[in-house]
């Protein structure tokens, strides 16, 4: 029993000279005070070696000074600290998207219900020219992803605290219409859309779902209080959106070689972390090569009507161009929202290029607006005395420090 208490106290593990084994060996069979008098001679034997580690030597003298009866104390047992620590992984979910005023060209090729009695569709659009920009949407095809009808409340402050930073935040639920996935789903959460970049119209935000990960958010931006009902806080805009989504696939050109959306993106990425790699920031650690969920990162055309509930208040028309995907990189908060900047950057302007490359179909001139600008300005029109808010403020909206 002398012995197996004595076993319990020794660390063999951080002894790196050819002893250890023999101590291991030995220590089941020999009395304690013979051992004492081998672990003086071996630890002698150690400095003759040129084994200078003080610590681990008092270690072990402690150790083997102990009586039979000796219970070890934690502190002479291996610590956590030991272990090695895993480093932090950060990922953010991008959005990155164009608005856009739908075009007779757009709504023919997706044949959405009324487009029949539209006038046809000029032939030279409709044929493919070597080199033709105007003519190019024949590339496109179009997959139907989702057809539902949305249901959006947000909230605020009555002066927009929060949309003055550029977040907004709603609870919302959707109904899926029947025949499009087989079945007829409800959704409700949280949400909070984060603006990085860009305009209301032309921007790059963060997602977050669930009021946990929203409050997390509005806390480290000290805006927390902006929630509580001494601030105004309440729903300020119920919105009820027609909504469908299609899935953009753009047939390659051999001759110009042109590299998909998200290949010329990860392009960038890679490019901005080898300058980070190189210029030794941050004690020359630039972490893990960042990536995008590819897969994920597919051109998106989605189409709104708008209107406020029970189709009443207002009624606006509205598509977006958007590409979303989930980012990974850096292995600090600081790096990772400069890669992440950096992507946004890069998606931001590959989805510019690709709706440059089809101006048939995407209107981005006046009179584009989004669905909760409309409402807010149809608002103001009626002086609606449920806490009418004026989206003149939103205009001043300064997004430079939501850089994070």
């Amino acid at each position: 029993m002398a012995s197996s208490s004595i076993m319990r106290t020794v660390r063999p593990s951080s002894i790196t000279t050819s002893h250890s084994k023999t101590l291991i060996k030995h220590s089941i069979i020999t009395p304690p005070h013979l051992l004492q008098a081998f672990f003086t001679t071996s630890l002698r034997a150690l400095r003759r070696s040129g084994f200078d580690n003080t610590a681990h030597q008092t270690g072990l003298a402690k150790s083997f000074s102990t009586t039979s009866s000796h219970t070890p104390s934690p502190q002479s047992m291996p610590s956590p600290s030991d272990a090695i620590t895993p480093k932090p992984h950060f990922t953010s979910h991008l959005e990155v998207e164009q608005k856009f005023l739908p075009t007779l060209a757009l709504k023919q090729l997706l044949s959405l219900p009324g487009s029949e009695t539209l006038p046809p569709i000029p032939q030279r659009i409709r044929d493919l020219c070597s080199g033709g920009v105007a003519n190019s949407q024949r590339r496109l095809t179009f997959e139907l992803l989702s057809d539902r009808i949305i249901f959006d409340r947000y909230y605020d402050t009555k002066d927009l605290s929060l949309m003055k930073n550029g977040i907004y935040v709603r609870h919302r639920s959707h109904i899926a219409k029947a025949g499009v996935d087989g079945s007829e789903t409800y959704k409700g959460s949280m949400e909070a859309k984060v603006l990085l970049r860009g305009t209301h119209e032309d921007s790059v935000c963060v997602e977050l779902e669930g009021w946990e990960a929203i409050e997390m958010m509005l806390e480290e931006r000290k805006l927390l209080h902006c929630t509580e009902g001494k601030a105004g806080w309440g729903q300020i805009a119920p919105i009820c959106t027609d909504r469908s989504e299609w899935r953009v696939t753009e047939q390659r050109d051999p001759q110009m070689e042109m590299p998909t959306l998200g290949e010329a993106t990860q392009r960038v990425i890679q490019s901005h972390w080898r300058k980070l790699e190189a210029t030794g920031r941050e004690n020359r650690d630039a972490g893990p090569k960042p990536k995008l969920d590819l897969g994920q990162s597919a051109i998106t055309i989605v189409l709104d009507r708008v209107s406020g509930p029970g189709g009443q208040d207002f009624l606006h028309e509205i598509g977006k161009v958007e590409m979303m995907t989930d980012f990974h990189g850096g292995e600090t908060a600081g790096k990772h929202e400069e890669l992440r900047r950096a992507a946004a950057e890069a998606m931001q302007e590959r989805l510019a290029e690709f709706m440059r490359r089809h101006p048939a179909l995407f209107n981005t001139g006046e009179g584009v607006k989004g669905k909760l600008k409309a409402h807010l300005e149809s608002k103001d029109r009626k002086k609606s005395t449920q806490g009418a808010v004026s989206y003149e403020s939103l205009e001043k909206v300064d997004v430079s420090h939501t850089l994070w």
